[in-house]
């Protein structure tokens, strides 16, 4: 084989990153733009806050979905990929994977601003209406080492194709567990984030022992938007003098410490601050000394 053929292909230039336009938020599996009320506040906080057009598309069959059905009607909603953020909920996630993977490989030159998986699992999870929207049935005869080939691929061009990219998972979701965020995250090259007072962002839920009620709105969902909001404005499209406030009038904001998500001034703070609620202890950004290497134990053959 020649040397031609194994060289590396060229990453192409995408440019530098357009200001976010869009938002998308996409339901998962038996829910609607309606249900649960996080959708639409999250929407009516990122266009009161932000002045960007927040979507709220319905998936068709969400009942009985039909993954090219759910693939298409995300091709169909999004209408400039380089300016929007979608974020995808439970099994809207592999679909939006799928859908990206598929834009990046019919067009070199595609791309996303960006992506926030919210909860997404990445297969057959014991409900066997879901299980043809993965790369593997996982219910019979199944060819894993084609499949997972399949994944990586999908992961792969996902990670050329989206600007930012930042996962969000609840520590008590009876669905889906964050190692899968765990997992699609080393893939995807992105961080993860675990909600400790979250389960799968829909109804009320009980896991553990503990009660989660109906989620109206997440806070870190919030931040996380803000952040890719913020990462690419153009300078003076927001005002960041200290003090200034969003026109935010959302009585469903939770409150904290801190100004943020009112303020767009403060959300490096806000950064830190949550980071640190998510269990890190250095609220500056700091990530401090290096841990000590944990010592291996000898292996032995049983």
């Amino acid at each position: 084989m020649s040397a031609e053929a194994n060289a590396p292909l060229p990453i192409p230039d995408l440019g530098p990153p357009r200001p976010i336009e869009h938002l998308y938020i996409f339901h998962g599996f038996t829910l609607t733009p309606d249900y649960p009320p996080l959708w639409k506040n999250t929407a009516d906080f990122a266009e009161k806050g932000f002045g960007i057009e927040a979507h709220v598309p319905a998936l068709p069959n969400t009942d009985n979905p039909h993954p090219e059905e759910w693939e298409e009607c995300m091709r169909e909603t999004i209408t400039d990929p380089a300016s929007s953020i979608i974020v995808s909920q439970s099994l809207s996630g592999y679909n939006a994977l799928r859908y990206i993977s598929h834009c990046k490989l019919d067009d070199p030159l595609w791309q996303l601003a960006g992506w926030i998986p919210l909860a997404s699992n990445l297969g057959y999870v014991g409900i066997p209406e879901i299980a043809d929207h993965f790369d593997s049935s996982w219910g019979g005869e199944m060819d894993v080492g084609a499949a997972f080939g399949t994944f990586i691929a999908r992961t792969c061009l996902a990670s050329l194709a989206v600007r930012q990219i930042a996962l969000l998972y609840g520590a008590y979701d009876p669905f889906v567990y964050p190692a899968h965020g765990i997992a699609l995250g080393q893939m995807l090259d992105a961080p993860v984030y675990i909600d400790p007072d979250e389960a799968h962002f829909s109804g009320p839920q009980s896991m553990y022992g503990r009660d989660i009620p109906l989620c109206e709105f997440n806070f870190t969902l919030a931040f996380l938007i803000s952040k890719m909001i913020m990462n690419v404005a153009p300078e003076g499209r927001y005002d960041l003098s200290e003090g200034h406030t969003l026109q935010v009038d959302a009585p469903f904001m939770p409150s904290r410490d801190h100004p943020f998500p009112y303020s767009p001034a403060h959300w490096k703070e806000a950064l830190a601050h949550e980071e640190g609620r998510m269990g890190g202890d250095n609220k500056e950004g700091d990530p401090g000394p290096a841990p000590e290497p944990k010592q291996r134990r000898p292996r032995t053959h049983r």
